[in-house]
């Protein structure tokens, strides 16, 4: 007795027997779409790989790529679309201007003869970047006082690269028709000079003759290669002396979970009040709300910090002291734990 023929065309192209049969399989063509691993990319920078794709059972159609999803701002191009067959080509993504992570899909699509059979595959691409925040946005001086701003740096997209700051351009913000406002510098400098993100950098200016009574744009550029930022602070020229906020060097290490920080404010004015605030920090106590100096009579007060809870590091308090329309801040560091105190005056990072 002669037992049925069994045919089938079915996937998956694998199949268990149980009986003996005479079996006759036909296996669909197909194709396997697959990409290498791009490398992190800076904003607006173009990074290549290679997507492949692989016929199965003698599929031999073309295959029609696309990029269905990609970060917003981001373009596709193929070095050849489309493929037949089995074979390879080179993607170049042209990314976005904002830095991050982000996901990403190319799409190959068989043609007619294989009825538009599409298949898909993922992938994630770093766009490299960095941001800067200023923590002080305006400060205020005139001849001969040193005006220090802070500024914040984190990075985007596993960015790891060094930073370099550049001099700060000074202009008048809004200026008379016809004024000449001014404010000259006889020294600018930056610690660190070079530095890679996350960290706190301090920019240091000595004013010099003139810095007239107005207000003045501040603008620093921040690169790293392609990468380049500016930000711009503010600083509002006036009568020098009027006060000086200033704590001892080197900075102190908490033990115990405290550290205590001291602040000293003097004045070349008799009777000046000083109004005192701070960045705010539920870990830090002991900040009056104003102290009064003279010349000669100073005031020395001290802030409580509970580390508590603080990873080991160099951190630091931001005082910020007032009077009228002059403004100074004080980058206070401290230590917690094992750490190698900075070489010289610098703004750590601030608090968490």
């Amino acid at each position: 007795m002669s037992r049925p023929a069994l045919t089938s065309a079915i996937a998956p192209q694998s199949l268990t027997v149980t009986a003996p049969v005479a079996l006759t399989v036909n296996f669909t063509p197909d194709f396997t779409i697959s990409i290498s691993t791009p490398p992190p990319v800076s904003i607006n920078g173009t990074v290549t790989f290679t997507v492949t794709v692989t016929g199965q059972n003698g599929f031999n159609d073309a295959v029609t790529l696309d990029a269905p999803l990609l970060p917003t701002g981001a373009s596709v191009t193929f070095s050849q679309n489309p493929v037949y067959g089995s074979g390879s080509t080179t993607v170049t993504i042209h990314a976005p201007s904002t830095g991050g992570t982000f996901a990403f899909t190319l799409r190959g699509i068989a043609g007619p003869a294989s009825s538009g059979l599409t298949h898909g595959v993922a992938g994630t691409l770093a766009v490299q970047d960095f941001t800067v925040n200023p923590l002080t946005q305006l400060l205020s001086g005139g001849p001969l006082d040193t005006v220090k701003y802070v500024f914040a740096f984190a990075p985007l997209g596993g960015f790891n690269g060094a930073i370099t700051a550049y001099t700060p351009t000074i202009t008048a913000h809004n200026p008379l028709f016809g004024a000449q406002e001014n404010c000259n510098t006889v020294s600018r400098s930056f610690d660190p000079t070079s530095f890679s993100s996350p960290a706190t950098v301090t920019m240091s200016m000595q004013l010099g003759y003139p810095c007239d009574l107005w207000l003045f744009d501040v603008s620093v550029r921040f690169q790293s290669g392609t990468i380049s930022h500016t930000v711009v602070v503010q600083l509002q020229g006036t009568a020098t002396g009027v006060f000086t906020l200033s704590t001892p060097w080197p900075p102190p290490t908490a033990i115990n979970n405290q550290v205590i920080l001291p602040i000293q404010v003097t004045s070349n004015f008799n009777g000046t009040t000083v109004n005192l605030q701070m960045v705010p920090n539920s870990t830090v106590t002991g900040l009056p709300n104003y102290v009064t100096v003279s010349p000669g009579i100073p005031a020395n007060f001290s802030l409580t910090v509970n580390t508590a809870g603080y990873p080991p590091g160099t951190w630091n308090v931001i005082v910020i002291g007032q009077v009228g329309t002059v403004t100074q801040s004080l980058a206070i560091p401290f230590i917690v734990g094992n750490t190698t105190p900075p070489i010289s005056p610098s703004s750590p990072r601030p608090p968490p």
